[in-house]
């Protein structure tokens, strides 16, 4: 029933959201039936409550020792934002990444946009803008608790278009449509407040927030996020 599709939903959004960024996608797409569940919805969230059953050894770890980085000159700065997005499945396509601190996933998200985007390009960047907001408060939360952060944020993207929009100032014609939002990573570029870097597909960590992915690079990326084993 739908009562019980809701209540199964609920806890799986609670997973997704607290200790488990890799549903993090799967929970926000199945969240789209909540109103009238079918039954394929609910054997798909069953698979997923049955996933979390066989990896309950995974987990987030703050602290442990530093991964090897997607780009190599990121690697020691303090956060690193991973920004993904599909592109050309749906109308409003899904979006989101992480933050990582310390070794491990600080926040995530896993959305549909709110708007249909013209361009791969477009859905990029305003995923990338929507994770530096949430960068933005995370610093400041740090701060207001007397944690110095040194340097700037590492932004990693693997589109090409995205990363010169945002390193080089002025319209274009990709960009001359851009709402004002979007260009919150180029202001925060020219501060000096962040670098990007340009990384290839197949090392962008946040693709599992943002689609359904083959295996093996479903559980390349929940290598890099998640931890085995016990967890502090």
């Amino acid at each position: 029933s739908g009562k019980d599709f809701s209540g199964l939903l609920g806890s799986l959004l609670y997973a997704a959201c607290m200790t488990r960024p890799d549903i993090a996608y799967y929970v926000s797409f199945l969240c789209q039936f909540m109103q009238q569940p079918s039954p394929a919805a609910w054997e798909c969230a069953i698979s997923v409550l049955s996933y979390l059953h066989t990896t309950m050894n995974k987990g987030i770890r703050y602290g442990g020792p530093e991964r090897e980085c997607a780009v190599p000159d990121a690697a020691g700065m303090h956060f690193k934002v991973f920004a993904d997005a599909s592109f050309g499945r749906e109308v409003h396509p899904f979006y989101g990444g992480f933050i990582e601190w310390r070794s491990g996933p600080l926040v995530w998200y896993a959305g549909k946009a709110k708007f249909a985007p013209q361009s791969s390009c477009e859905i990029e960047t305003a995923a990338m803008v929507r994770m530096l907001k949430e960068e933005r408060f995370a610093v400041q939360v740090g701060e207001f608790m007397g944690i110095e952060f040194d340097g700037p944020t590492a932004c990693i993207t693997d589109n090409k278009a995205t990363y010169d929009i945002v390193r080089n100032p002025g319209a274009t014609k990709r960009t001359a449509h851009f709402d004002r939002w979007l260009h919150f990573a180029r202001e925060l570029y020219l501060k000096s407040a962040i670098k990007i870097y340009l990384t290839t597909t197949d090392k962008m960590m946040a693709d599992i927030m943002t689609k359904p992915t083959d295996k093996t690079t479903f559980l390349r990326c929940c290598a890099y996020i998640l931890t085995d084993g016990h967890v502090d």
